[in-house]
């Protein structure tokens, strides 16, 4: 399962660089040591692209090593880094949420 949590480890591996979905598990395993689901992985990213903290597009890299199908990648949005600011914000003490 997916948390709030996980969703901001997604949005932070996103931060500096387009990766694709395996790439994002990867990248959040080695920084943080939360494995997230490979099976629901899709799943959250369209959720996250549907509410417009993402967007994703096919990438021709390693379309021959992959039998001929485009990888599917994923890049942080303003607003994407927005809610990181926010949420960095928060963890600092700078946004007074009452």
């Amino acid at each position: 399962m997916i948390t709030g949590h996980h969703y901001m480890l997604i949005l932070y591996s996103l931060f500096n660089t387009d990766r694709s979905a395996p790439e994002i598990i990867e990248h959040v395993r080695a920084t943080s040591r939360v494995r997230l689901p490979l099976s629901g992985i899709y799943n959250q990213m369209k959720r996250l692209e549907e509410q417009g903290l993402v967007r994703s597009f096919s990438s021709n890299a390693e379309v021959e090593a992959r039998g001929g199908r485009k990888r599917r990648v994923y890049k942080l949005t303003g607003l994407g880094r927005r809610c990181i600011d926010q949420c960095d914000a928060v963890k600092q003490g700078g946004l007074n949420l009452a």
